[in-house]
C-alpha cells in the first residue's frame, strides 16, 4: 500500500510503525493480561478482539496521518485486522496460563514450547464452538433440573472441556 509511493516513503512509514509498536507493545500486553481472567469470558474476548486493537490502531492512524503517510485507510484496515487477531491470540494464550508475567508466569522457554499447540487450538476454537452450538441446537440437552448439570456460554467457549 504505502510501498506504491516509493521505497523512501515506505521505509519512513515502517520506521514510524516499528517505533510506535515497540513503545506500546508492553502496555498492550499488560492490558491483555489484566483482562484475561475477566468474567464473563465473552466480554474479555470482546475487549481483546475489538476495544484494545481499535484504541491502539486509532493512535497509530493519528501518528501516520500527522506524518502524511499515503494510502492510510488501507494500511489501517490491515493493521486493525492483524492487531485484532494477534491480540485475541494473546488473550487466548494468557487464559491458558502462557505469556504471563508475575507470579503466574512460566519460563519463556516453557511458553515458547506451548505456542504451536496453543496456535493450533486457537485456530480450531471457532470451528469447535460452532460444532458445539450446532450439536446443542440439533440435539438439545435436557434442562439442568433434569440432568443436574448446567450448560453455559462459558462452557461452550472454554475449549477442551
Amino acid at each position: 500500500m504505502t510501498a506504491m509511493a516509493g521505497w523512501r516513503t515506505a521505509l519512513a512509514a515502517a520506521m514510524i510503525e516499528a517505533a510506535y509498536r515497540g513503545s506500546v507493545s508492553g502496555f498492550d500486553g499488560a492490558l491483555v493480561e489484566a483482562i484475561s481472567p475477566l468474567q464473563p469470558v465473552w466480554f474479555g474476548g470482546l475487549l481483546a478482539s475489538v476495544a484494545i486493537p481499535v484504541a491502539t490502531v486509532a493512535v497509530e492512524y493519528a501518528i501516520h496521518a500527522a506524518r502524511g503517510t499515503p494510502n492510510l485507510k488501507a494500511g489501517a484496515a490491515l493493521s486493525l485486522a492483524t492487531s485484532s487477531l494477534f491480540t485475541l491470540f494473546n488473550w487466548y494464550a494468557m487464559r491458558r496460563g502462557s505469556l504471563l508475567t508475575g507470579p503466574r508466569r512460566d519460563s519463556c522457554s516453557g511458553d515458547l514450547r506451548r505456542i504451536p499447540t496453543l496456535a493450533g487450538d486457537f485456530l480450531l476454537a471457532a470451528p469447535r464452538l460452532a460444532l458445539r452450538m450446532a450439536r446443542q441446537t440439533w440435539y438439545p440437552v435436557a434442562p439442568a433440573s433434569v440432568t443436574g448439570s448446567s450448560h453455559s456460554l462459558h462452557a461452550l467457549v472454554t475449549v477442551g472441556d
